[in-house]
């Protein structure tokens, strides 16, 4: 995802996953919300393979490490399910 300096600027303070930057999909929040990254739960998988983990690995590891973990209100949302519009 490519975002200019001044665009990333309206995210200060998202929480970020060390090492999954890939995985950003985006970056929202909700109506007087801080702002949050948006990661993909599928990319996430991806990148812990990639860093060498196999499959039951980078399950195990994802839901002890990153889909339980709350880090204050700018922890980010994991989107789980990706939907295709036509």
């Amino acid at each position: 995802m490519n975002l200019d300096n001044s665009c990333l600027e309206q995210y200060e303070g998202a929480v970020l996953f060390d090492g999954l930057d890939a995985a950003i999909i985006g970056y929202g929040n909700q109506h007087g919300q801080l702002p949050v990254a948006v990661y993909s739960e599928k990319k996430i998988l991806e990148l812990l393979q990639d860093q060498g983990m196999d499959e039951n690995e980078a399950q195990e590891f994802y839901g002890y490490n990153i889909q339980c973990l709350y880090a204050g209100p700018q922890t980010p949302v994991i989107l789980s399910h990706e939907v295709e519009l036509d």
